[in-house]
């Protein structure tokens, strides 16, 4: 360690940090970006279509329900909530 001190000197060590901080920045960027899409997608499930989903296979009452009336307007109604 010594040695390699010797020939690049104290502001040798820190070539290299800026991009390895842009670097580090972006990944760890994407990888919260796609815990927090996986997040949305099951709170959207749970809250939006699993209801209509029960309603429509055990007769569930009306106010439990957010989603579409029937499996048929679920299409429609995702492209209209998104």
């Amino acid at each position: 360690m010594g040695r390699i001190y010797k020939d690049i000197g104290f502001m040798g060590l820190w070539n290299g940090l800026p991009v390895r901080i842009v670097m580090i920045g972006t990944l760890t960027g994407l990888q919260w970006m796609i815990y927090v899409s996986i997040v949305l997608s099951i709170q959207h499930f749970f809250a939006e279509i699993l209801p209509g989903l029960l309603q429509d296979l055990h007769g569930l009452p009306d106010h439990w329900r957010s989603g579409p009336k029937t499996t048929d307007q679920l299409d429609f109604w995702i492209d209209r909530h998104d």
